[in-house]
């Protein structure tokens, strides 16, 4: 064999193709993605409940920023420990499963569902021109 005459390792193709995880398991557009989610939205529902309480908007900026990024360790740190064992396309696409199939519950009243081009499940009968 010449892996073990070479002394060379059996390295997949697929493994050189990923880009490296940076932060908490997830890579830099991940990362930047979930951040700037998380910061975006946090600065506008606490500077807007900040407004409406004590009428200081800035300071709910500030307070929106912090409270984004802390958000943002979490939930990459919960996104890092689903990827464990099994390549990123795989998560991501179970997610975008779950949603167009399963959706997400809103206060338990009613589901949002995505459509995500996945087909349905389907029963198809092989038998039905023997009758």
């Amino acid at each position: 064999m010449a892996v073990e005459d070479e002394g060379t390792q059996v390295v997949l193709l697929e493994d050189l193709d990923n880009d490296p995880p940076i932060l908490r398991g997830l890579t830099s557009s991940e990362l930047a993605i979930t951040a700037g989610v998380c910061v975006i939205s946090n600065v506008i529902i606490v500077g807007i409940a900040f407004s409406l309480a004590f009428s200081k908007f800035f300071v709910g900026m500030g307070f929106g920023m912090l409270t984004g990024l802390g958000l943002a360790w979490v939930i990459a740190g919960k996104i890092g420990t689903l990827k464990q064992g099994r390549p990123s396309y795989l998560l991501w696409g179970e997610i975008k499963r779950n949603l167009q199939i399963d959706g997400i519950s809103v206060f338990g009243l009613f589901r949002l569902k995505f459509d995500m081009g996945f087909i349905g499940t389907k029963t198809w009968d092989n038998c039905s021109h023997k009758e």
